[in-house]
């Protein structure tokens, strides 16, 4: 309840901080709220959420999912060095 809020709330203010001035603050605490709920959800809830979040926030359908770029590259280079996954 309160404490998923306050966690909310403080990933909020770091990724306002993380990202450019001019970044829309609506867009990035409907990004922050399906970031941080969607992985605790069972498959079944997960278009209900969405649609609950478009109904808070109208004017985003699909905010632009983050991207980490080093990480995913070396994640990738890590995967296949270890032949873990097949090219």
């Amino acid at each position: 309840g309160l404490r998923n809020i306050l966690s909310v709330l403080r990933q909020s203010g770091a990724v306002k901080r993380a990202e450019p001035p001019e970044t829309d603050e609506e867009m990035l605490f409907m990004r922050t709220v399906r970031d941080m709920n969607l992985s605790k959800l069972v498959s079944d809830d997960v278009p209900l959420f969405l649609a609950l979040l478009r109904d808070l926030f109208p004017r985003f359908t699909e905010p632009p999912k983050k991207t980490y770029k080093d990480l995913e590259e070396s994640v990738s280079r890590v995967t296949q060095e270890q032949k873990l996954v097949e090219k």
